[in-house]
């Protein structure tokens, strides 16, 4: 869980991660690489939430989608994500 175990770092927040957002409209996600389009993003569930909310938005989405086709609507192109903002990195601290 993002909430105890498994955060990211405060060094990747900025770095590794640019910008954050949200993936199907309401899990809070850190994203990285947002112009990579050979890979895709890197998502990562954001500090302070439980990683399972993904896994609960993943299978919302896929059961919509599997309706969908059911109905004889047009399926999606991809995974709902939005940008909300950039993480300005961290200001290091010298001694």
């Amino acid at each position: 869980m993002a909430i105890l175990f498994d955060r990211v770092p405060a060094s990747e927040l900025g770095t590794k991660y640019t910008h954050f957002g949200y993936l199907h409209g309401f899990v809070p996600v850190y994203i990285g690489e947002v112009d990579n389009e050979a890979d895709g993003p890197l998502i990562a569930v954001r500090n302070n939430w439980p990683d399972w909310l993904e896994d609960v938005g993943c299978w919302m989405w896929l059961c919509g989608d599997f309706i969908s086709h059911l109905l004889g609507f047009p399926g999606s192109d991809g995974w709902m994500m939005e940008v909300a903002g950039e993480i300005t990195p961290p200001n290091e601290v010298h001694p």
